[in-house]
C-alpha cells in the first residue's frame, strides 16, 4: 500500500509544478504580446492615412495643388473631432470652394475642353494684339474693319472676366460655359460653321451630332431660322444659348464631373439625377461636392 500512495503524493508535485509553468508561461506569452506604438485608428476603423488621402486628393480636385503639411494636420483633426460626418466634410469643401483657387481650376478645366488649354497670359496677349492692330488702322484711317475688332474685343473681355463673374454670382453656369464658345480661340479651333456645331456638341456633350441636329445647327449658326432642341434660332449667338440651356448640356457637366471625380462613367440612373439636380438648381460646385462626400471618393 506505500508504493500507490507514494505514486499518489509524486503525481501531486508534478501536477503543481506543471500548473506553475502553466501560468509564468501564459503570463510571459500576455506579456510579449503587447505591442508598442501601435497607434489605433482615429474613428470607426479609418486610418489617418486614409483620411490624409482624401484631403490631398480635395486639395489637387478643387484647388490644383497638394495641401500644405499644415493643411492636412488641421483638417484632418477637424474631420476626426466631427466623427467624418458628411456635415463636416461639407465644411472642408466648401472653405476650399470659396477660393479663387477653384474657380481657377473651373476655368483650366473648361479651357483645356474648349480652347486648347490658353491661360489668362494667352487671351492678354490676343486682346493687346487687336488692340494694337486697330490702333494702327485707326492712324491709317482704315475704318472699315473697326466693327470687326470691337466684336472680338468685346468676346475676349467676356471669356477673360467670366471667372470672377461667375464666383460672384454675376454669370450664371451657363453663361460660363457659354463664354467658352463664343470667343475667337474656339472659331479658329473649329472653323466653319459645320465644324463649329460638331466642336460644340463634342464638347459639351461627349458625342456627335445627329444628321438633323447637324444640319440645323449648321443653318442656325449660318444665321438662317432652324430648330434644334425643340427651340428655334436664326443666329449664331442663339444656337449657343440653345447649346447651354439644354438637358444635354446638364447631362455633360455630370459626365465630365464623374469622370474628373469618381474616374468612371455615371450609370444611367446617376445621369439622369444629376442632370434633373443640375437643370433645378444651376449649382456646379454643389454637385461636385455631393460627389466628394462619397465613400467611393473618400476611400472609406
Amino acid at each position: 500500500m506505500r508504493f500507490p500512495i507514494l505514486l499518489f503524493f509524486s503525481m501531486l508535485l508534478l501536477s503543481a509544478a506543471w500548473l506553475s509553468c502553466t501560468k509564468e508561461s501564459a503570463d510571459a506569452l500576455h506579456i510579449d504580446t503587447v505591442i508598442t506604438g501601435n497607434n489605433p485608428p482615429p474613428y470607426n476603423g479609418v486610418s489617418e492615412a486614409q483620411i490624409n488621402g482624401y484631403i490631398n486628393r480635395m486639395y489637387i480636385d478643387l484647388m490644383g495643388r497638394a495641401p500644405t503639411q499644415q493643411e492636412i494636420i488641421s483638417n484632418r483633426l477637424y474631420l476626426i473631432n466631427n466623427k467624418l460626418s458628411d456635415a463636416a466634410k461639407d465644411t472642408v469643401i466648401q472653405l476650399l470652394m470659396n477660393t479663387k483657387d477653384y474657380y481657377r481650376v473651373l476655368f483650366s478645366i473648361a479651357s483645356a475642353d474648349f480652347i486648347n488649354a490658353a491661360d489668362s497670359a494667352a487671351l492678354a496677349q490676343e486682346v493687346k494684339l487687336i488692340t494694337l492692330i486697330y490702333y494702327y488702322d485707326s492712324l491709317a484711317g482704315n475704318v472699315d474693319n473697326f466693327i470687326y475688332y470691337q466684336y472680338e474685343l468685346n468676346r475676349f473681355y467676356v471669356l477673360q472676366n467670366i471667372t470672377d463673374a461667375f464666383m460672384i454670382g454675376e454669370a450664371t453656369l451657363n453663361e460660363f460655359y457659354a463664354a467658352f464658345l463664343n470667343n475667337y480661340f474656339y472659331d479658329m479651333t473649329n472653323m466653319g460653321s459645320e465644324n463649329f456645331v460638331k466642336g460644340a456638341f463634342s464638347d459639351l456633350y461627349r458625342r456627335s451630332p445627329t444628321q438633323s441636329e447637324l444640319i440645323n445647327g449648321t443653318t442656325m449658326v449660318d444665321g438662317n431660322p432652324a430648330f434644334l432642341f425643340q427651340q428655334d434660332g436664326n443666329s449664331k449667338g442663339d444656337f449657343i444659348y440653345i447649346a447651354t440651356v439644354n438637358n444635354e448640356f446638364y447631362e455633360g457637366l455630370v459626365i465630365k464631373a464623374y469622370s474628373q471625380l469618381l474616374l468612371r462613367d455615371a450609370t444611367s440612373q446617376e445621369l439622369s439625377e444629376g442632370a434633373a439636380l443640375l437643370q433645378l438648381n444651376k449649382d456646379y460646385p454643389a454637385f461636385q461636392k455631393q460627389l466628394i462626400k462619397t465613400a467611393e471618393y473618400a476611400g472609406f
